[in-house]
């Protein structure tokens, strides 16, 4: 089995997204707009395929801002600029109109980037605010009930109701799965959310490890781990922990 950071199927076909638009996508759009700008005049007809290249550029590497760029250039001197039918630059203007797309597309390309890693770092530090704000505050450490399990999040601890000297021991992994979903007090939690809380964005699509230690949780809390009462799967939706909250002195 491969590690946790290794790449999954799916992100290793992330190039398949732009190669898709700049072989298919962009291609189609050209020759469906083939007619309708014959119709009209030069100047019209490129700011309309200005428009359609820095919409395909939209999130996109900078080096697929710049073939849509050329994509489109060449269209436009092929069919809209004399002399027809040929790729030959006759006038100063279509190299002047192949540096303007590839400016147009590059800039708004690395901008929506700038603004979606902006965006990420502002809630980051959001996360980090309110919880360095909770943990200043005064009020009791939370705890929770789970089967005859005592959850403590505060002292990172599970102990026997019965017998508080009675301890599972957690890994750091199955420890945040736990929490997560224990906070949510027998809410269902998507497989999606516990990848995203635990591992991060980029590991939304390995459920494999989540089953994995799922299992290894009702290993050491339930009675019966093939048939759990306390962490619960249901298919296709996500998980549940039938836990309850209960305050506790720190």
């Amino acid at each position: 089995m491969a590690s946790v950071g290794s790449k999954s199927f799916w992100e290793k076909l992330r190039w398949f997204a732009p190669v898709t638009v700049l072989l298919g996508v962009m291609p189609l759009s050209l020759l469906a707009l083939h007619f309708f700008l014959q119709k009209l005049g030069l100047t019209a007809s490129t700011l309309i395929l200005l428009v359609v290249t820095v919409f395909y550029s939209l999130g996109s590497g900078i080096w697929v801002a710049i073939l849509l760029s050329l994509e489109s250039d060449l269209y436009l001197n092929y069919y809209l600029t004399r002399p027809f039918h040929s790729f030959r630059v006759s006038e100063k203007n279509g190299v002047t109109t192949l540096i303007v797309y590839v400016l147009a597309s590059t800039t708004v390309s690395a901008l929506v980037k700038l603004l979606a890693t902006k965006q990420n770092e502002i809630q980051a530090l959001l996360a980090r605010i309110e919880n360095l704000a909770s943990k200043s505050g005064n009020k009791p450490a939370e705890a929770y009930t789970l089967g005859n399990w005592d959850v403590n999040l505060a002292k990172r601890a599970v102990s026997d109701s019965g017998n508080e000297n009675i301890h599972v021991h957690l890994t750091p992994i199955e420890w945040k799965i736990l929490e997560v979903l224990v906070k949510a007090e027998g809410g269902l939690v998507s497989q999606q959310q516990v990848l995203k809380e635990v591992w991060g964005d980029k590991y939304m699509s390995e459920t494999n490890y989540l089953r994995l230690y799922l299992s290894q949780l009702r290993k050491k809390l339930e009675a019966t781990p093939k048939r759990p009462v306390l962490l619960i799967t249901e298919a296709g939706a996500g998980y549940r922990a039938m836990a309850t909250r209960k305050s506790v002195a720190k």
